[in-house]
């Protein structure tokens, strides 16, 4: 079992090329302190003179730190300089370079060209890969002509809050978030590669069918959400009972889950699927997507269901 460090070592989640070395873009669940410091002390001042005068560097990543803390509000994202001259090891995380070269769900035309230019020359460049799946592992291998005996597959695993609830908790947590009612829920952003759309058209249909109390809640940020998904749930015949959290913090989330009815999770595509492990470390039931990594993540802990099958995902909430 990893440590905290060690998780947070592996939260390291894209590793890109800057002028004279590599900027790391690092998301530590944990908070950051030991992160942070095990950065600071091991990588930024590893040769840093061939860069920038080591105090300059330090003052960099304290300024960054600080801007970053300011943007997002919470501890976890760092901006930090190491030397290029250092072994490269790449995290290759959700394989998102692959999806978005090709698929264009509403991704920004700079970040698609982001993507598609400088992953290539990372994957290339890298004397190891690592990433959470064997789907991805294949996938990269097969994409950017990478030996897949270079790429190491790290699953992720859910923080420790993620545990099973008392049926009082539970009862207390839908209280306080559905006024009592029972509720499946989806985590992640609110993005159309995440089948939002077609997740609300099978609830839709489920209601119908059932009658059914239970509410669904969207527990993500509305940062992708586009006008065809707002007219899509304008459509809904019960759409006051679809409940938008906006984004959350880590208790939310946890608490959340822990009193689920089912997590129901039907991407088109995922690397991995955090939100199944902590799913499964909650003891919560699981309707996931028959595609991509998941298969590989939920194992037989799911039903798995065609995601553009609406139908079929009905089906599953009623099963």
């Amino acid at each position: 079992r990893f440590g905290k460090t060690q998780e947070a070592i592996i939260g390291v989640s894209f590793v890109l090329a800057a002028t004279g070395g590599l900027l790391l873009l690092a998301n530590d669940p944990h908070g950051g302190e030991e992160l942070r410091d095990l950065l600071v002390g091991q990588i930024l001042f590893a040769d840093a003179h061939t860069l920038l005068p080591a105090a300059v560097l330090a003052a960099a990543v304290l300024a960054s730190w600080r801007f970053v803390m300011r943007t997002f509000g919470r501890p976890g994202f760092y901006l930090l300089f190491a030397q290029k001259q250092l072994g490269r090891i790449f995290n290759l995380h959700h394989s998102v370079m692959r999806h978005f070269e090709h698929a264009d769900f509403g991704m920004p035309r700079l970040i698609r060209w982001y993507y598609q230019h400088y992953f290539p020359r990372f994957a290339r460049k890298a004397k190891r890969i690592v990433t959470v799946s064997e789907f991805s592992k294949k996938d990269i291998a097969t994409r950017y002509k990478v030996p897949s005996d270079s790429i190491d597959v790290v699953y992720n695993a859910a923080a420790d809050e993620f545990e099973p609830a008392g049926d009082q908790k539970n009862a207390e947590i839908r209280q306080k978030y559905t006024q009592g009612a029972p509720y499946f829920l989806f985590v992640g952003t609110l993005h159309e590669r995440k089948n939002i759309v077609r997740l609300m058209r099978a609830y839709d249909l489920f209601k119908q069918e059932t009658g059914s109390p239970l509410k669904l809640v969207l527990a993500g940020n509305k940062m992708w959400w586009t006008e065809a998904m707002g007219k899509s749930f304008e459509q809904l015949k019960h759409g006051k009972e679809v409940v938008f959290t906006g984004r959350i913090q880590q208790k939310m989330l946890v608490e959340l889950m822990q009193a689920a009815h089912a997590l129901t999770y039907v991407p088109f595509f995922e690397g991995f699927g955090i939100p199944l492990v902590e799913a499964m470390a909650c003891g919560v039931p699981i309707i996931a997507s028959n595609t991509s990594s998941l298969p590989e993540v939920a194992g037989d802990a799911a039903i798995l269901v065609d995601p553009n099958d609406i139908v079929a995902i009905k089906d599953a909430m009623i099963a």
